[in-house]
């Protein structure tokens, strides 16, 4: 897994785990949850954005507009 460090998710992400963890080097099973980690990464996007507008005493964004 250290070699993940400073690893960008992003395009390529897929190619850079199996070239980093795939065959021997690594687990099925850890590869697959890192497959899918960009995306929820991604997806908390919004929510932490509004979450830091709250904090910052920022209005709310309008109701019945989807997110970012």
């Amino acid at each position: 897994m250290q070699q993940m460090v400073g690893c960008t998710m992003g395009p390529g992400w897929r190619h850079t785990i199996e070239e980093n963890l795939g065959g021997i080097k690594g687990c099925t099973h850890l590869r697959e949850l890192l497959f899918n980690m960009a995306t929820v990464a991604y997806q908390t996007i919004p929510g932490y954005r509004e979450h830091q507008s709250k904090l910052a005493g920022l209005p709310a964004p309008s109701a019945g507009q989807p997110p970012y």
